[in-house]
């Protein structure tokens, strides 16, 4: 009599993956693939993280003794993939959990990690099996090539999910090329995509709502999956707006200023009628001493307005300026709607080429590296990547908002009096 074979037990999870049939796409495309490196580039909202939770999961059980891991684009997201892995995987095949760790050990040895891209000491290992790198393209890329690539190579079956919402022509953008369908597709690459629309978790009333209130290339990169033809993602065009020839301060200048705090910078910007900006400076003096200099600026620039940002400690700054007999125009950057019309309004001078720029490396630097997030009410927020500045760019963004209106002013020089010993306006105060 031959021993009994226990026969595999079947686990149910509860996912059933979609298919637009009209489209062609789909995350059941994606799960019959058994490319090496697979890349999946996808509209918001429209299943992407649910489809790599179901991967690295089935590989995990499918897999005894596997070390997966999925890896994040920041700290902050962490919990979220963790909560995620954690409701799909049925409790009876979880053997351990750690939090600290998030590290999740299944019943069959197979072990699935929760790291971030920006840590740089926890992406250490001897080798892996199975990687999700969540949001790709928000990554740097040398968290790809020193962190997580060189990690494959001691195991020839080792597979790779990138997924992300695309963030302009970056390194995910030409590793996606690479597995895109064509006569130049490598081998061991395959590519996806599909809208945010192809999906039915979609909200075809909000994407309708989010259409008409985004500007047009925001929406077609996070909603469509349409990756921005620039470096940064916020402003395209910048290189083309500079200005080579010498820019000299009329009677109209202002001068933005973005006023920084302990560790930052606090840069001035003036900006004659012509919508020319003329240089940049920056510094990170004492208060009295950043006073001289602006006020110093002003008479040098034949009193210049100041347009400058009045959040955290500026308004006291503000304050003393006005009190001095300084023409100071206040903007409260600290408001998200006053924010979001500063930044717009740059983006679309950059777009039409209705303003010059100096050839300044910083300046040049932080508006490539400028970013943005759509929140989950369906706002964007702007702001430099962590751990970068931006205080040229809202120097610059202020300088452009204080000359709104000045070629219908510039065109009638009898308006063009000095502002010396007026107090300004105040825009977006709360």
């Amino acid at each position: 009599m031959s021993p009994a074979v226990a026969k595999p037990r079947e686990i149910q999870v509860a996912y059933t993956p979609w298919w637009n049939e009209d489209r062609g796409v789909g995350q059941a495309l994606l799960h019959t693939s058994d490319a090496k490196f697979r890349l999946l580039m996808a509209g918001r909202q429209s299943g992407k993280t649910t489809c790599a939770v179901a991967e690295i999961c089935m590989d995990a059980l499918a897999h005894p003794g596997h070390t997966n891991w999925w890896v994040t684009e920041s700290l902050e997201i962490k919990a979220t993939a963790w909560n995620a892995l954690l409701d799909f995987l049925p409790k009876e095949v979880i053997s351990k959990t750690n939090q600290v760790e998030r590290l999740i050990r299944l019943t069959n040895g197979s072990e699935i990690y929760v790291k971030s891209a920006k840590g740089d000491k926890s992406l250490i290992s001897a080798s892996l099996d199975f990687v999700v790198c969540d949001e790709a393209g928000l990554w740097k890329e040398e968290a790809w090539e020193r962190g997580i690539s060189p990690m494959l190579v001691a195991r020839p079956h080792a597979r790779v999910l990138l997924v992300s919402t695309p963030r302009s022509r970056n390194w995910f953008w030409r590793m996606w090329n690479k597995g895109r369908p064509g006569p130049g597709k490598e081998p061991e690459y395959e590519s996806f995509h599909w809208k945010s629309e192809d999906s039915p978790y979609a909200d075809l009333g909000y994407l309708a709502e989010r259409r008409k209130n985004m500007p047009a290339d925001l929406y077609a990169e996070e909603f469509e999956a349409d990756p921005i033809d620039s470096a940064g993602g916020v402003f395209r065009n910048v290189r083309n707006c500079i200005g080579y020839r010498a820019a000299a301060p009329d009677a109209l200048t202002c001068i933005g200023v973005d006023l920084g705090q302990k560790h930052d910078f606090t840069a001035m910007i003036p900006m004659n009628s012509k919508r020319q900006a003329l240089f940049v400076e920056r510094m990170q003096d004492d208060y009295p001493i950043q006073k001289q200099r602006l006020g110093a600026m002003v008479f040098q620039m034949n009193f210049g307005r100041l347009v400058v940002d009045e959040a955290n400690i500026g308004l006291a700054i503000v304050q003393d300026l006005r009190s001095a007999g300084f023409p100071v125009e206040s903007v409260a950057t600290n408001s998200a709607p006053v924010k979001r019309a500063l930044i717009e309004n740059l983006r679309v001078a950059f777009q039409q080429n209705t303003l010059s720029i100096p050839d300044d490396p910083v300046l040049l630097d932080e508006l490539e590296a400028y970013s943005y997030e759509v929140l989950p009410s369906g706002q964007i927020r702007y702001s430099a990547p962590d751990g970068q500045h931006d205080d040229t760019v809202i120097a610059l963004a202020l300088a452009l908002w204080g000359q709104r209106g000045s070629l219908y002013q510039y065109a009638q020089p009898a308006r063009a009096t000095s502002y010396a010993g007026r107090g300004g306006p105040s825009y977006g105060r709360r």
